[in-house]
């Protein structure tokens, strides 16, 4: 970053040494009129210093008689001060692309680990009542700026679900349909910001025993004992955010304003088994880890 400095002052410099032979009246400004400048030279503002302070004042006199000599000059080398203005809002514009586009950038950095923070197991409430529901573990993806500059308007989004049939090939969930992840404890769509070396978890589901859930309303008829619900935006009518017990891969997408976006797929496993230990449950029954494609 420091170098970078350097080498855009140095350019700098080089400019106004190399346009210095087109100021034919010698001075730095090129003879740039200041507006209002002739006026107030001439008001007398310099009337006021003492004696004792003739020195500065023979300066200040001087400094007068020059300026006002580049405001009466009538051949004015405008486009050698345009040239100047021109190429000083370019050096200033190629510092801040080469700043975002080599040296300052955010970088992705996402995760999600089978253990607290990340996933744990916690109450369900009613919101109005705060009366305590059911018990529910919760899965997030750790979503890290591994850069140097803030991530913004960061997106996920779950794109497709595979499903693991009796042999080793997955078949696509066709009715599946793609949406939304929310961000935890705001549950919104778009996070605002990730400053570096910084992180925000981005819900990706929970799983809840199914006799508390009201799977009919999705025409979903099963006897399993518990049930994965991706946390989705909306709640779609076919149901398709429901995951019963089995093995899948799920397709992930993390986009933000300044980044390219990524793709990650995710092998998920869990078994039809509820168990209130958070770390047996945790260890022996999920399997959530990213694959290839």
């Amino acid at each position: 970053m420091i170098k970078a400095g350097v080498v855009l002052l140095s350019s700098a410099l080089l400019f106004l040494v190399l346009i210095n032979p087109v100021l034919a009246d010698g001075s730095s400004l090129g003879g740039l009129q200041i507006p209002n400048l002739k006026d107030s030279l001439q008001s007398g503002e310099t009337a006021n210093i003492t004696k004792d302070n003739g020195a500065i004042s023979n300066q200040l006199d001087s400094i007068k008689q020059e300026l006002e000599r580049i405001v009466n000059k009538k051949d004015v080398p405008w486009k050698a001060m345009v040239a100047l203005l021109l190429g000083l809002a370019g050096i200033f514009k190629l510092q801040e692309y080469v700043d975002r586009k080599w040296l300052r950038k955010p970088v992705w950095d996402i995760d999600l680990k089978l253990a607290p923070p990340d996933s744990h197991k916690i109450a369900l409430r009613n919101q109005s009542s705060g009366q305590r529901i059911c018990d529910t573990y919760y899965f997030r993806f750790r979503v890290t700026n591994a850069g140097n500059y803030q991530m913004e308007d960061i997106e996920v989004m779950v794109e497709e679900l595979y499903k693991k049939g009796r042999g080793s090939s997955y078949t696509k969930v066709r009715n599946f349909l793609p949406l939304n992840l929310v961000w935890a404890h705001n549950h919104l769509v778009t996070m605002s910001k990730i400053q570096p070396k910084l992180f925000k978890h981005c819900d990706f589901a929970h799983i809840v025993e199914t006799n508390y859930l009201n799977l009919g309303q999705f025409g979903i008829t099963t006897t399993v004992s518990v049930a994965m619900l991706l946390d989705t935006y909306v709640q779609p009518n076919t149901g398709s955010h429901i995951i019963l017990p089995g093995k899948y891969k799920i397709k992930i997408a993390f986009a933000a304003n300044n980044l390219p976006p990524k793709i990650i797929w995710f092998k998920l496993e869990f078994r039809d088994i509820w168990d209130n230990n958070e770390q047996q449950m945790l260890t022996r029954n999920v399997v959530i880890e990213k694959v290839a494609s």
